[in-house]
């Protein structure tokens, strides 16, 4: 018989779904972070490129959004973006 242990009125199992769903959200941003510069860095190549302007935009509105903060609360959105933006120099416009 497996013992459970409580701490702080959270079963164990309950604490590792809880990181579980952390690391996930986590997962999500950073696919995000890779998707946001993939499609800078093809804007940057083509600046006609629709589907790359598209996605760019869709993350930045994604970086802004409550969907973000949650999975992701201790993450600040605009803080990353610009974070993103200064270290590979893209301009902060699209």
């Amino acid at each position: 018989m497996v013992q459970k242990k409580v701490r702080e009125g959270i079963h164990v199992e309950d604490d590792v779904i809880l990181n579980n769903y952390a690391k996930l959200g986590r997962a999500i941003v950073m696919q995000a972070v890779k998707d946001y510069v993939t499609a800078r860095e093809r804007l940057k190549m083509f600046p006609g490129n629709g589907v790359a302007l598209a996605v760019a935009k869709r993350t930045l509105a994604f970086f802004k959004s409550s969907w973000m903060s949650l999975l992701a609360p201790d993450i600040n959105g605009d803080a990353l973006v610009e974070a993103i933006n200064r270290k590979k120099g893209f301009r902060n416009e699209i």
